[in-house]
């Protein structure tokens, strides 16, 4: 029964190994750019190097932005930097056959502000 216990243990602590530390990655951008800064590289970097531990798992890439103008312009604008982030984390080794993505334009619902302008990378089982 001891050993019954130690192995459902150690099968439950191998479980929670691997899951990824952190599930969503934020990449923010300045107003009306698609254009990546360092600590954008750097969180899209490290986002790809929790995926490469996971190959099975897929990374969704969710764009969205501030009111750039026109229903229409949101949606490029956050297409764009969807397209960025995904493009950056190809270049950082992720089979570009796992990334999935989105653009949504402006959230409803939401103030205005830099958490509007980002790109989401979620990776997920």
């Amino acid at each position: 029964m001891r050993r019954l216990a130690i192995g459902l243990g150690l099968l439950a602590l191998s479980a929670c190994a691997m899951q990824p530390p952190d599930r969503i990655y934020p990449v923010f951008f300045n107003d009306f750019s698609a254009n990546l800064d360092p600590a954008g590289m750097g969180v899209v970097s490290n986002a790809a190097s929790v995926a490469q531990k996971y190959p099975s798992y897929k990374v969704k890439v969710t764009g969205y932005s501030d009111r750039a103008g026109s229903p229409e312009a949101d949606v490029s604008l956050s297409k764009a930097r969807a397209d960025a982030v995904a493009g950056l984390l190809m270049q950082d080794g992720v089979d570009a056959g796992r990334i999935v993505r989105s653009a949504v334009g402006t959230p409803p619902n939401s103030q205005p502000g830099v958490e509007r302008r980002r790109v989401e990378i979620d990776i997920d089982n």
